[in-house]
């Protein structure tokens, strides 16, 4: 009788030392899981992103065809320009150009805008020169480049003409669109 009363007794519930033990294992878990969305995030952000970009660069080829030369950008070309309507961008220090806009929005609409997390001057705008002139090692070629970002890093072969920059919590590519 004594021995089935003691069974019964232990056979209650768990003792708080289990219940932390099973408390601490679940938080580990979800800390694991957590990170896992926090990279998967991150890449479905940088696909976005590349696709953004491939669809500008689709629209500024496609215009260069139609005009006979690349889209001008602020300050007769030798200017960036913000891929947008209106306003600056990248903290005030580059602004946006009408006419430029107003032709890529007849191959692109609406015109792409980054998708970027946290108060970091490149999550308003694409940014696009005309005639960049050569300034190595960041832009080593002379002609027309788009600026994107992402925030994973950018390897040489995904940044054509010039090498990827690491700033902030994102890296930069400046890309050769050609002369």
């Amino acid at each position: 009788m004594y021995y089935e009363h003691r069974k019964e007794a232990s056979q209650q519930g768990f003792s708080l030392i289990e219940f932390l033990v099973v408390i601490v294992i679940v938080g580990i878990l979800s800390s694991f899981v957590f990170a896992s969305l926090v990279v998967a995030r991150r890449k479905a952000r940088d696909s976005v992103r590349i696709s953004e970009k491939n669809q500008i660069i689709r629209a500024l080829k496609t215009a260069y065809i139609d005009l006979g030369g690349w889209p001008v950008s602020n300050g007769g070309g030798t200017q960036w320009s913000c891929l947008q309507k209106s306003g600056t961008c990248w903290g005030g220090g580059h602004s946006a150009d009408a006419s430029l806009y107003a032709v890529l929005e007849k191959y692109i609409n609406p015109v792409p805008v980054p998708n970027a997390v946290g108060a970091n001057a490149a999550t308003n705008a694409y940014l696009y020169i005309q005639n960049h002139p050569s300034s190595p090692p960041t832009v080593p070629n002379i002609g027309a480049h788009l600026l994107w970002m992402q925030e994973r890093e950018i390897k040489q072969k995904e940044c054509p003409g010039s090498p990827p920059q690491h700033y902030d919590a994102y890296w930069y590519c400046y890309e050769f669109l050609g002369l």
